[in-house]
């Protein structure tokens, strides 16, 4: 089976992103940067993640565009990096996300050709 990225420009599937969060979250300020093909990073300003751990507050975003990741062609392969800000603590819950997609050569502790 072969991943295939559609050639949707990044500036639409970054408007997809952001709408798609937005709807999810209510009040979300969102910010998507698009990288190399199908790559993008993320910055979500919410009241509704005061008070949540990390793991949750990734799995509200992801919730969100998981639709854009999934199956063969999908938009999305990747976020990059996500910060993840709060109105009250700004900065204090920001942390980055390694490449979120299948293992390969680069992945930590993979060894190449193994």
């Amino acid at each position: 089976m072969t991943l295939q990225i559609l050639s949707t420009p990044g500036d639409q599937t970054g408007k997809l992103l952001k709408e798609a969060i937005e709807q999810a979250i209510a009040g979300a300020e969102v910010e998507v940067t698009a990288g190399g093909a199908g790559h993008f990073e993320l910055r979500v300003k919410a009241a509704e993640f005061a008070g949540q751990s990390r793991v949750a507050q990734q799995r509200t975003v992801f919730a969100a565009i998981s639709h854009l990741m999934k199956g063969e062609t999908a938009p999305v392969h990747a976020i990059d990096k996500m910060e993840i800000l709060t109105p009250e603590l700004p900065g204090q819950t920001a942390f980055r996300l390694r490449r979120h997609h299948w293992p390969g050569p680069s992945w930590p502790g993979h060894a190449p050709g193994g």
